[in-house]
């Protein structure tokens, strides 16, 4: 049989780590409170939400005009525009004209007007065989019209074209090249 003398041994044992195990339990929790989760991005003081992984879909009636992808949007209440990293602008088949899809390191999205400046490597193509390439691009939402003023390169099978300014209708898929144009056809190469 314990002695009472034991039992109190015992028990003031299994008080001490009772109380050793529950102290290390609260520091720990205080520990990771402490620590800010990760860095935030230094932000303007005007961006009022900052969002990651967005998909915005844009639509007249039944029918959708675009789809706006992005890696992150920080929106600019002050002036009413959101800023985009790394976006993918996609505008669905139409009658005349395949999926057509634009890419771009940063965006600038007017949100009373809906219009798009993309700029930083911009690349656009309809997944096939026409793609065209430029520094900067905008996106006229009213006139459904995609333009530039900068250099262009414009592939379509065969054809090459480079020149400096361009229209594009979105509805129709028809474009003008504007300015100092020159236009190459590779010979054996199937449209």
């Amino acid at each position: 049989m314990l002695k009472p003398k034991t039992i109190r041994r015992l028990l003031a044992v299994v008080i001490v780590l009772t109380s050793v195990s529950l102290a290390v339990t609260i520091l720990l929790k205080v520990y990771r409170l402490s620590r800010p989760a990760r860095a935030l991005r230094r932000q303007s003081p005007s961006i009022e939400l900052s969002l990651q992984q967005i998909h915005y879909a844009e639509s007249e009636g039944s029918v959708k005009k675009w789809d706006l992808y992005a890696a992150s949007a920080d929106y600019d209440k002050s002036r009413n525009v959101t800023q985009l990293a790394k976006i993918r602008l996609v505008f669905p088949r139409t009658g005349t004209r395949e999926e057509m899809t634009l890419t771009a390191d940063r965006a600038l999205y007017d949100n009373a007007g809906k219009d798009v400046q993309l700029s930083g490597n911009v690349v656009a193509g309809d997944g096939k065989l026409m793609r065209f390439t430029t520094d900067r691009l905008s996106y006229a939402a009213a006139r459904s019209l995609v333009t530039t003023q900068d250099r262009i390169v414009f592939v379509d099978g065969p054809l090459a074209v480079r020149g400096v300014g361009m229209e594009l209708s979105t509805v129709t898929g028809n474009a003008h090249v504007l300015h100092a144009v020159t236009a190459t056809v590779t010979p054996g190469m199937k449209p």
